[in-house]
């Protein structure tokens, strides 16, 4: 029974489960020439299109499907990949090649979805920010989201799979990490070094970032931030706080988690891999 299956139990022919950090817990990233490890390249998030921002209920608790249910999964994808492999034009529904198990892309809270908008966040949707993904009315320029209008995708959004571009390109210095998205090409540069944070009366679109190693995973903690960006198609406050974390688990793949902390709501974190 699904039900059944362990939480952290991967389905065998699953993308998730043949990355070389799983099959040999000993295999190690490559390495830069200075020594840091190699996420260098472009990278993209099209084949986590088939797995959902919130889990469905009947997986509970379960990271994973099971090997049945990925099954499933797998054939889905076939079928939307033939399907899109047949359509031409620029917006077109960009298909990874690819199949992974997870059961959702938020792993925090443990039901894997999305909590619930507190009623200052509430507010804050009310307020405007959705744009043409809301019901308007649309009666000037700022009306429509900063998505809408080609500005951002904001920090949060911007790895998450959308219909086209969704490729990044990392580049790497001994002193900092360069990550440039295909969708609205947003670049930011994290610092490596130890230079002190913006003051606290400055405020970006894509925030203030400063970067980490801590063993093989680079961690990237992200301030002062306007509140024009959203999270849960909900408008956050200036005190958001992120953290994302970079692994390299695979030749071909990076596990890449974030943490979105905002005083006014509930946190959870999602991963893309």
């Amino acid at each position: 029974m699904a039900g059944a299956v362990p939480a952290a139990a991967q389905a065998r022919g699953s993308a998730d489960a043949a990355a070389a950090m799983r099959v040999n817990p000993h295999w190690k990233a490559p390495r830069t020439a200075w020594g840091h490890p190699d996420l260098e390249g472009i990278w993209t998030s099209d084949d986590m299109r088939g797995v959902a921002m919130s889990r469905q209920p009947q997986f509970g608790t379960r990271l994973y499907l099971s090997d049945e249910e990925f099954a499933a999964r797998a054939k889905q994808r076939q079928s939307a990949r033939a399907v899109d492999d047949a359509r031409t034009g620029t917006f077109r529904n960009e298909e990874g090649s690819r199949d992974f198990s997870y059961t959702s892309m938020v792993i925090d809270p443990p039901d894997g979805r999305v909590p619930a908008l507190t009623p200052a966040g509430q507010a804050r949707r009310a307020s405007g920010g959705q744009g043409s993904f809301g019901v308007g009315p649309w009666n000037k320029v700022q009306d429509f989201s900063l998505y809408d209008r080609c500005i951002t995708r904001g920090a949060i959004g911007s790895f998450m799979p959308a219909v086209y571009g969704n490729g990044a390109r990392i580049v790497q210095t001994p002193n900092a990490v360069v990550i440039s998205y295909e969708m609205v090409h947003d670049t930011r540069v994290i610092p490596l070094d130890d230079r002190p944070p913006l003051s606290d009366n400055i405020h970006l679109l894509m925030g203030d970032s400063r970067g980490h190693w801590e063993g093989d995973t680079l961690v990237v903690e992200s301030r002062n931030f306007t509140d024009r960006t959203t999270v849960g198609g909900a408008r956050h406050s200036e005190k958001l706080h992120m953290t994302e974390r970079f692994t390299r688990i695979d030749p071909e793949m990076i596990d890449y988690e974030i943490h979105v902390d905002i005083p006014t709501r509930s946190s959870n974190r999602g991963r893309c891999g």
